[in-house]
């Protein structure tokens, strides 16, 4: 199963487009406050209605056009309360992982999209709207590689769309990835979006699998272990992540990578030390 990656709108319907956002974008009250949410203004625009002109865009996609039409943030992003309240800081175990999947029901749409989500999320550490926005064009399934052309969220808005793109591959002999092949078999349709939900879904989702957890869990575990481990290079991480290489230089400065690489160096020095023949 192949499908190339395809544009969301042809270049003349995005013109139009761009012109119907920025007109409701722009409107102010008497406060100076936006009359309009971005996802009323996606609702007024009809995104996601089937007999509407957008029926194949979700309604969470305005904030990707507004960033792709340099439209400007008209607040200061704070976020949802009490996001990362109690923000995970030790790496998921595997094995505990694959117990809790395992609890999992596995019978219903509803069920296998749940599970499919958390295999998926764990395994990428991509952002639950990376995912949400992923059509089957954006995935290939090929013999035991699953390669997906992920859309980077946060980047630099003066980047092409192109640039924003960074792949991600997963085998299927790793614990659940064959049943991501499942779960993406019920697509056929490269316009299709094989997790489409909201974000309140996907936050529900790993709430189900871990009480205490989010979404951003599984990418701050992911990028963790990735940093954790000297067999990784830099590059090789922000091929994956998609990060900007001072992010990941943080990342890898609050892990004991670097102590343990300089303790053991510090090891062989002394140990070479003692073994110096004495000087006569």
């Amino acid at each position: 199963m192949s499908f190339g990656h395809q544009s969301l709108l042809n270049p003349e319907e995005e013109q139009e487009l761009k012109a119907k956002i920025a007109d409701y974008w722009m409107l102010k009250g008497r406060d100076g406050k936006p009359l309009m949410t971005g996802i009323q203004i996606a609702q007024k625009l009809r995104f996601g209605e089937t007999d509407g002109p957008y029926p194949f865009l979700d309604p969470e996609y305005i904030y990707f056009f507004r960033e792709k039409f340099d439209l400007p943030v008209r607040r200061e992003y704070r976020g949802y309360p009490h996001r990362y309240k109690n923000k995970q800081e030790e790496p998921i175990d595997l094995t505990e992982q694959i117990r809790r999947i395992d609890g999992l029901p596995d019978f219903g749409f509803h069920a296998k999209r749940r599970r499919s989500f958390n295999i998926l999320d764990f395994w990428t550490g991509l952002r639950a709207m990376e995912i949400i926005m992923l059509k089957m064009g954006d995935i290939t399934v090929d013999g035991d590689r699953i390669v997906i052309n992920a859309f980077r969220l946060k980047k630099n808005r003066k980047l092409p769309r192109e640039a924003k793109i960074y792949p991600l591959e997963l085998r299927t002999k790793w614990p659940f990835v064959e049943c991501l092949v499942d779960w993406f078999e019920r697509f056929p349709s490269p316009e299709e979006h094989p997790f489409e939900m909201n974000r309140w879904t996907a936050w529900n989702y790993v709430k189900q699998l871990w009480p205490e957890g989010y979404p951003h869990m599984y990418r701050f575990n992911r990028i963790t272990a990735l940093c954790d481990d000297p067999r990784f290079s830099i590059t090789e991480i922000r091929a994956w992540t998609g990060l900007h290489i001072v992010t990941i230089n943080n990342y890898i400065s609050k892990s004991g990578r670097y102590a343990t690489q300089a303790a053991d160096k510090m090891s062989d020095n002394i140990n070479e030390e003692l073994t110096k023949k004495p000087r006569i």
